[in-house]
């Protein structure tokens, strides 16, 4: 067999490994694609995630990865209840897309994760789901002092949405706070579906935190 071949039907493997794995831990909401009211784009904060996970990923978490925000996903949202996911079969994301996302999802299961949970709700092919992701993720700002921190920062929840709000000329609540043990772990931003960020409904949940500790990046 050739190298190529061989790498295609690892990559293959991998991946409906990878599909197979993640659709279990999909949410149980199922959805017709298409068919939601706008979308939250959830951005982690890779010092916190890789600070707390038992099963951190060297892609994001390696000591040569410095690394801040990351997108965890894309998802379309209700404006009340229990959103649409895993709203049809998954089929692998190619491999050229799971290699132009990777700047942006530093790990290629949650690349595939995303599609079978959230991408598969959007009514988009994987192609277009996967670009609409990556122009929201370049759409909001990240205020200049929390690109990269160099010490840990202790902030009121409130606080840290105002500044990405004003950061971004939006309106006040367009962002939650995800927070684990009082330590800052993920923003989530709603956005239309034309990727205009408004507010977010009751749906998105928020830190129920007075106030967070968002850690350096290394």
């Amino acid at each position: 067999m050739r190298a190529a071949t061989r790498r295609t039907l690892s990559f293959t493997l991998l991946s409906l490994s990878a599909i197979c794995a993640n659709a279990q831990r999909c949410g149980s909401g199922g959805g017709t694609p298409g068919v939601y009211d706008y979308y939250v784009l959830a951005l982690s904060w890779a010092p916190g995630f890789c600070d707390t996970t038992t099963r951190p990923s060297e892609r994001e978490c390696g000591r040569d990865r410095h690394l801040g925000f990351v997108v965890h996903g894309l998802w379309p949202q209700f404006e009340a209840g229990r959103s649409p996911e895993g709203c049809s079969p998954a089929r692998p994301v190619p491999g050229d897309i799971v290699d132009r996302m990777l700047n942006a999802m530093p790990d290629p299961g949650l690349i595939q994760h995303e599609w079978a949970c959230h991408g598969t709700c959007s009514g988009m092919t994987t192609r277009d789901y996967f670009a609409t992701v990556d122009r929201a993720f370049q759409a909001v700002r990240i205020p200049d002092e929390l690109r990269a921190p160099h010490q840990s920062v202790r902030m009121r929840v409130g606080d840290l949405e105002r500044r990405f709000a004003d950061a971004n000329h939006s309106p006040p609540d367009a962002f939650r706070v995800v927070c684990r043990s009082g330590e800052f772990m993920e923003l989530r931003a709603c956005v239309t579906k034309d990727l205009r960020l408004r507010a977010c409904s009751a749906s998105v949940r928020d830190c129920p935190a007075n106030s967070v500790t968002i850690l350096p990046v290394p």
